[in-house]
This record gives structure tokens, C-alpha cells and sequence, in this order.
């Protein structure tokens, strides 16, 4: 089962890669990532340190890992702040089409995920401590 999971993220990863290459607009014109393309890159890396970290001895850890970096990459999609002085804030709906959609979907399971492990944390703490 683990090598499954290590093939299938492994395929992800380079999916994710391929097609992010292949899109046009990828790049803006200062040669940094679009806003779409960056949230894209940091999924690949997040599925490619699955690959690596599934069946180790780290494997929760990677796992944390990679749903911190794909929950950082979609808070910083939707975090407007421009070159000049203003104040940062999130602006949900800027990005545009799905995409707004997309990271607001990251965020809410990333919150989700991370509330249910505290839950199942609390349960194994309580048992530990009787």
C-alpha cells in the first residue's frame, strides 16, 4: 500500500509539475511564479515530500509538513498586499474564477484535519495520563 501512495504522489508531483510548465502565463513579467503557478509548485513539493517521507520512520511528520506547506501556499494566495504602503488582508474573492474557490478549500480542510488530529491528540493525552 505504501508504495502505491509513494507512485501515486510521485505522479502527482511530476503531473503537477508538467502541467504548471506547460500552461501558458505561468511566470509573470518579473520571472517570479504567477499567483495560480505558485499555489501549483508548492502542491508538487508538498506531494513530493509524501513520496520521500511514506513508509519511514517520519512519516507523520512529512505528512504535517506537507499539509503545512500546501496550507501556507493557499493563505499567502489570498493575502493581498501590493508594493506600495497599505495593510495586508485577505481577499477572498481577487484571485479570480475557481481559483478563490480552491484555496478557500485548502484552508477550510487544512482547519478541518488539524482540529480533528487535536481531538484524537486530547484522547491520547487523557489515556496517558490515567
Amino acid at each position: 500500500m505504501t508504495t502505491i501512495l509513494r507512485g501515486a504522489s510521485i505522479a502527482g508531483a511530476v503531473a503537477l509539475l508538467v502541467a504548471a510548465a506547460l500552461t501558458p502565463g505561468t511566470l509573470d513579467s518579473s520571472g517570479f511564479p504567477a499567483t495560480p503557478a505558485a499555489f501549483v509548485f508548492s502542491a508538487a513539493a508538498a506531494l513530493a515530500l509524501l513520496a520521500v517521507g511514506l513508509g519511514r520512520r517520519w512519516q507523520q511528520t512529512a505528512i504535517w509538513l506537507a499539509l503545512l506547506i500546501v496550507g501556507a501556499a493557499a493563505h499567502l494566495q489570498l493575502v493581498t498586499a501590493g508594493p506600495r504602503v497599505a495593510y495586508q488582508h485577505l481577499a477572498l474573492l481577487e484571485l479570480g474564477g475557481i481559483w478563490s474557490f480552491i484555496m478557500i478549500a485548502v484552508l477550510v480542510a487544512q482547519i478541518s484535519i488539524v482540529v480533528a488530529s487535536l481531538k484524537h491528540l486530547k484522547a491520547s493525552a487523557v489515556g496517558l495520563l490515567e
